[in-house]
């Protein structure tokens, strides 16, 4: 992957912070009482530079997909069919990554809708099979199937927690009786 350089780099920055955090914190235990209103806020700065660090860590990442996704539509725009359905793959790969496959269910910046995605992937499929790859246009089809099955599962969810909730704010807790 050709920014996997710049995510490491990113996660090093992070791990770095961390460890002069876990240096000054020894060397304020070591020297214990003294100063301890700039110690805490030596140690809320050392929380906002992490807070910083896996920000900027999240917008690589966001960036890195949207290129895939742009690098997509180009190769698409040109004519090269192979290509971008290879760039197609991988921003959809990256978004399951990204959401942990539950399309909206992922919620947040980095969410999608899971029906467009499904449709996606049958396309994609499609495109497979007309070139003779079976296998990986039934993985498109299959992760299509598991992505809609995610997201009908956290629908549930949610319709599950709105009823508990509509149901606890009824007079007397909702139960039966009255």
């Amino acid at each position: 992957e050709r920014y996997e350089p710049a995510r490491r780099a990113v996660l090093a920055r992070a791990d770095a912070l961390s460890a002069v955090g876990d240096v000054r914190r020894s060397r304020r235990q070591l020297s214990a009482g003294a100063g301890a209103e700039s110690a805490d806020r030596e140690a809320a700065e050392e929380e906002a530079a992490a807070a910083r660090v896996a920000a900027d860590a999240a917008a690589v990442e966001e960036a890195h997909t949207l290129t895939c996704f742009y690098l997509a539509q180009a190769h698409g725009n040109d004519g090269d069919v192979r290509e971008s359905a290879r760039w197609c793959l991988r921003t959809m790969q990256r978004q399951l990554d990204r959401v942990g496959g539950g399309g909206e269910a992922g919620g947040g910046e980095h969410s999608f809708d899971a029906h467009e995605w499904a449709r996606n992937a049958a396309s994609l499929s499609g495109y497979y099979c007309g070139e003779g790859q079976y296998a990986a246009a039934e993985r498109c089809l299959h992760a299509a199937d598991w992505v809609l099955k995610a997201r009908r599962a956290e629908e549930r969810r949610r319709l599950q927690r709105e009823r508990e909730v509509e149901g606890s704010a009824l007079p007397g807790g909702g139960g039966e009786g009255g």
